[in-house]
């Protein structure tokens, strides 16, 4: 059996199904980071996040406009 993480990180080859479902994984976690974004700003709740082994909490106010950058 192959190692899952070897194929994420291209070390191993990856199969077309394994793929498929690796980009949709992906896009589907976009899109809630970018949903959570959206509600933080329009709550006005700060968000955290994890810089340089720490918590960092962002102001609603400084949390990008489109969470699609994330």
């Amino acid at each position: 059996m192959s190692d899952p993480i070897a194929s994420l990180d291209g070390n191993a080859a990856e199969s077309p199904d394994s793929a498929n479902r690796r980009r949709a994984l992906e896009t589907a976690i976009r899109e809630a980071v970018g949903d959570a974004i959206s509600v933080h700003r329009h709550l006005g709740l700060p968000m955290a996040t994890w810089q340089n082994g720490q918590v960092v909490w962002i102001p609603a106010n400084e949390l990008p406009a489109s969470g699609a950058d994330e």
